[in-house]
């Protein structure tokens, strides 16, 4: 929602004055972070205007995410720091712009950043909004697969240790359907409890959590009546992402 703002709205509103503050400094000034000020934008600007299109294309015209957001993010970064950098990411592909050179200048954070949008999604506290706009910028980074650093965090996910998460009837199936995965299944098994007995737990598998989440969520729409637009909107953005990852040769095999 939220009128389209012209080069003027832009340039007079109150958010390119607080970049102007903060992270457009004249001259090229390097910018002093301030965490709170991400905070403050997120919950004045962007949540108490239901997140509207005229504050995203806002600050996506001052480089928030280049100049402020992706330069000073870090593993333990605050979910208000998160949902604005996916917000300005899927801005990015609304306007059709080069997206992944910004996080390629740091990509030794990008699992993380990854890992971190996985975890929100999961937060109670996180609305079906927002949710919706997590699994949009999670269908964004799975449509990138040409992109080695998104290629490498996003294939992780459907690798064979999913295989980890079915029924024991159904994952005996698969090995005898493919018998020279068996082998492969058998050894990664020995390694993930090696790793595990020396403390490193194997990464952790979102997408049967997500399933789970979305038939949970599924069964919470009522049989009769209106359904709640943002819950709706959330259901069809998982829905889209699962047929994703199904669609895909890279994505399918052990999805």
């Amino acid at each position: 929602g939220g009128f389209v703002p012209t080069k003027e709205d832009l340039e007079a509103d109150q958010l390119t004055k607080l970049a102007k503050e903060h992270w457009a400094l004249e001259g090229g000034k390097e910018a002093k972070f301030d965490a709170a000020v991400v905070e403050k934008i997120y919950e004045e600007e962007l949540r108490k205007h239901d997140f509207a299109l005229n504050r995203i294309m806002t600050l996506e015209y001052s480089q928030y995410l280049e100049k402020y957001l992706w330069p000073n993010y870090a593993e333990g970064s605050s979910d208000a720091h998160v949902m604005s950098i996916v917000f300005m990411t899927n801005e990015k592909f609304r306007e059709q712009v080069p997206v992944w050179d910004t996080f390629e200048t740091r990509p030794d954070q990008f699992p993380t950043f990854l890992e971190a949008a996985w975890t929100l999604h999961f937060n109670p506290k996180t609305s079906h909004k927002e949710r919706a706009i997590l699994i949009r910028f999670l269908i964004q980074c799975f449509q990138s697969l040409e992109n080695v650093m998104v290629r490498t965090a996003c294939l992780a996910q459907v690798a064979l240790p999913i295989w980890t998460h079915i029924s024991a009837g159904r994952l005996e199936l698969e090995l005898r359907s493919a018998p020279h995965l068996e082998k492969k299944y058998k050894t990664m098994l020995k390694k993930q409890k090696k790793a595990a007995d020396g403390g490193n737990p194997p990464p952790k598998m979102h997408l049967p959590a997500l399933i789970n989440h979305f038939l949970d969520s599924l069964s919470k729409v009522p049989a009769e009546g209106k359904v709640e637009a943002d819950h709706r909107r959330y259901l069809e953005r998982v829905l889209e992402l699962l047929i994703d990852l199904i669609a895909q040769l890279p994505t399918r095999r052990f999805f």
